[in-house]
């Protein structure tokens, strides 16, 4: 039903983008959306519920106001993104989407509201609710960006109860004989963050590392190879255009931007890949070692256990051959054997009266 994400400055632009659908003005056919599942056609029906601003100097000006770090990975803008339930009649849709954009702007403040758009052109239409994660900072009087406060594990938890709550309470006021629900079995129990749905899917660190390179590819609006070739061709043009007296620029500020993050994204992606493949040779390595290390010491301890119980069964039939000989004798030389036994026995009389005559 619903499900959020936090994002850095680095990633708001491509993001807000998405959310209005950008064109550029002066080249707008050559704008194409990486999410496969967008209808260009029914874009016109989008809307959005906040009001009407810039969203990215909206986004700045908001930052300025209030207590923000300045580090590349704070998180100074939240995604809920709120999916219309399949059994809502098409003819409430939008006063669906009305009624949660009231509750999350209450929630969460309308002054810290970037944008609320809601999507039409896609499969399933959905509400994107953007804002600034700001909370009270009680201790030092003072407004701040915490999106780590703002969507805590006990936030998350009671999000879809309380959305249920405001959505049933919408339909009893308007008497409406229909049902709408927004918990399920995913989130009956809390909602989860995207990070969170991640963990649990993926198997390991190299999956996830892919699977957000897709995500940024597809969702971020990453420059594919044919768009970047496009920009360098309209850049010859232009280039040409100005060599012959034509007052053009080379590319604009859009393209420039557009170019200039996917650079960085796909340096920071690859940094961190080899970042994570070093680790993991090293890991790997490290459990080799163990792995022969322990292989040693387990042979080691065989072979002592072997040596020992090889010793303790020689031990054992050196007695049991001496035994069987003495046996043997004794059948033999009966005569011989008897005339022993009264001999020891006449020398152990013998010793106990000698201590005996001593103790008295």
């Amino acid at each position: 039903m619903a499900h959020v994400a936090k994002f850095t400055r680095g990633t708001c632009g491509l993001l807000t983008r998405h959310y209005d659908r950008y064109k550029d003005k002066e080249h707008p056919e050559e704008v194409t959306y990486k999410n496969q599942d967008i209808d260009a056609e029914r874009t016109h029906l989008n809307y959005n519920l906040a009001p009407q601003h810039e969203q990215i100097p909206f986004l700045k000006k908001r930052l300025e106001e209030v207590h923000c770090l300045n580090r590349e990975n704070v998180n100074v803008m939240c995604d809920w993104v709120v999916t219309a339930p399949k059994e809502l009649p098409a003819e409430h849709q939008r006063e669906f989407f009305e009624t949660v954009y009231k509750h999350l702007a209450e929630k969460y403040g309308e002054k810290n509201v970037i944008s609320a758009y809601v999507h039409m052109d896609e499969n399933q239409p959905h509400l994107h609710f953007a804002f600034v994660p700001v909370v009270y900072d009680k201790k030092k009087k003072r407004e701040k960006v915490s999106a780590k406060e703002v969507l805590g594990r006990a936030d998350l938890k009671k999000f879809h109860p309380e959305l249920q709550a405001v959505i049933d309470s919408w339909i009893k006021d308007k008497d409406y004989d229909f049902e709408c629900n927004v918990l399920n079995g995913v989130t009956a129990n809390g909602n989860r963050t995207i990070d969170e749905l991640k963990a649990e899917k993926l198997e390991n660190t190299l999956k996830t590392l892919q699977k957000d390179v897709e995500a940024r590819k597809t969702i971020l609006g990453v420059l594919n190879y044919p768009e970047i070739e496009k920009i360098e061709i309209r850049a010859r043009e232009n280039k040409i255009g100005k060599l012959q007296g034509k007052d053009q620029v080379i590319i604009d500020r859009a393209d420039f931007n557009s170019l200039v993050h996917t650079s960085n994204l796909y340096a920071a992606m690859n940094q961190n890949f080899e970042k994570l493949l070093n680790d993991a040779k090293k890991k790997m390595k490290a459990a080799d070692e163990y792995c022969e290390r322990k292989i040693k010491e387990t042979k080691a301890e065989v072979k002592q256990i072997k040596w020992s119980s090889l010793e303790e069964a020689r031990a054992q039939i050196k007695k049991d051959q001496a035994l069987e000989n003495y046996q043997t004798m004794e059948k033999l030389f009966p005569d011989v054997f008897k005339e022993m036994s009264k001999q020891i026995l006449k020398a152990k009389n013998k010793n106990l009266n000698h201590n005996h005559n001593l103790e008295r």
